[in-house]
């Protein structure tokens, strides 16, 4: 079991790392990128069925891949994605989706307090 862990933690923290960077940059800059996320627990220890199959990841590195995002692309909405695609409009910089697929409490508590520090993200829940 911890070798599985530590396999999970090292493809983490793949997404920030500097060597792949550049050459995902490069790749990417005619191709949105989508990051769904399924949950975000508060310390790297918790246990419990949220976390039973390691889909959620910890606050610390959630908000590390946050600020790396932030770094390297535009944050904007799937609508944004699916209207700038559409139209073929040209992209200056990589644009990038941040996503979460379960309306888990983890959601709010662990992750929604990193994404409102952001005053160029735009939140949108799906609810009417």
């Amino acid at each position: 079991m911890k070798i599985l862990s530590t396999i999970k933690r090292i493809g983490i923290s793949i997404l920030g790392s500097p060597i792949l960077t550049p050459v995902f940059l490069a790749v990417s800059k005619k191709m949105p990128l989508v990051v769904m996320y399924h949950g975000v627990k508060s310390d790297s220890k918790q246990r419990g069925c949220e976390n039973y199959r390691f889909k959620h990841i910890p606050r610390d590195i959630f908000e590390a891949q946050i600020i790396w995002l932030k770094k390297h692309f535009d944050i904007v909405s799937l609508k944004e994605i699916e209207r700038i695609v559409s139209s073929k409009e040209d992209i200056k910089r990589p644009l990038c989706a941040i996503t979460f697929d379960d309306g888990f409490k983890s959601n709010y508590t662990n992750a929604f307090p990193i994404l409102k520090k952001s005053k160029k993200m735009k939140l949108e829940t799906g609810l009417s």
